[in-house]
């Protein structure tokens, strides 16, 4: 079964362009990687310098809450979810993560905004990252559990699961994420420094929205083969660049779920290939939404990952 909800070949080339004295964490080389081939993986030491890196949070400092031009608090209604009746007008698609303002809750406040505690620091030590990652596999279950969070109107999944069976939650809509689940905001600030990244760097991609949600595939579940690229949308936007972080600890390729893109084009052979990756805890993966074809294969454990979509306006 595959969900084409458009073609990766009539996608138009996406140009960043980049200005390198901009950069902060990505290097000129990766935009220009994303830029030629569609896509680029980074491994888990990257995001552990990335996390590191994140400025002004210690024990006794709360996160910002001025927010970049384009920051979580460009909110996008919630997608439906089971808990919440669909409007008579509703659009959404099974298929779709998009978003639908016939089925939105109330706006809450800004992501990091509302905390009211600081984001719990990451050690420069690699051995406390792997205790980091421990710590945020519990987070990830109590926000699924039958007493999470995750189990009122914030939580979203859709109807046919042999399309699609995760279960999600919309990180950048969600209440005093920094005060229930301190070490998922730490991924949320991290993903934002390389947000800002793109946002300076690329002198010809202007982001003017970002969403980012937290998604949970059980044991058998996958999302059949798509693009990101939502075609669907009405509202003059669309999705352009996407970001992966993956927070499975102790994940080996026997267990399953890697992430499959299609008809890639190999940056070391440079012939057409199709790329597993397999979803180890702080593997980050940046690719084309319109243009890298993807699918989620199934897997023997629950597999837990943060995207976060960049978007650029289509007028």
């Amino acid at each position: 079964m595959t969900a084409r909800f458009s073609s990766a070949a009539d996608a138009a080339p996406l140009v960043l362009g980049v200005s390198s004295r901009h950069l902060r964490h990505l290097t000129e080389q990766d935009i220009r990687l994303v830029e030629q081939f569609g896509y680029l993986v980074k491994e888990p030491a990257f995001f552990h310098s990335l996390s590191c890196s994140i400025p002004g949070l210690s024990p006794s400092s709360p996160p910002s809450s001025s927010p970049s031009p384009c920051s979580p608090s460009s909110r996008s209604p919630l997608s439906c979810s089971s808990t919440s009746p669909r409007s008579s007008s509703c659009t959404c698609s099974p298929t779709s993560p998009s978003s639908c303002s016939s089925c939105s809750t109330s706006s809450p406040s800004s992501l990091l905004a509302s905390a009211s505690t600081p984001v719990a620091p990451l050690s420069s030590s690699l051995s406390e990252t792997t205790a980091f990652f421990q710590a945020l596999s519990l987070e990830c279950e109590a926000m699924f559990g039958s007493d999470g969070a995750a189990t009122s109107a914030h939580m979203a999944h859709y109807a046919d699961s042999r399309v699609r069976g995760d279960s999600l939650v919309w990180l950048h809509r969600f209440p005093d994420l920094a005060l229930h689940f301190p070490l998922l905001a730490r991924c949320v600030q991290a993903l934002s420094l390389l947000v800002a990244d793109l946002e300076h760097a690329c002198t010809r991609f202007q982001c003017v929205r970002t969403e980012t949600q937290l998604a949970m595939y059980p044991v058998g579940a996958r999302y059949v083969r798509h693009l990101d690229a939502n075609p669907w949308r009405e509202d003059g936007i669309a999705r352009r660049l996407t970001i992966l972080l993956y927070l499975n600890h102790g994940w080996n390729a026997e267990h399953g779920g890697q992430l499959r893109l299609f008809d890639v084009e190999g940056q070391e052979d440079h012939g057409r290939t199709t790329l597993d990756v397999v979803p180890v805890a702080g593997r980050m993966v940046l690719f084309q939404s319109a243009r890298v074809e993807h699918e989620v294969l199934v897997s023997s454990r629950p597999r837990f990952a943060i995207t976060t979509w960049l978007y650029e306006s289509t007028e």
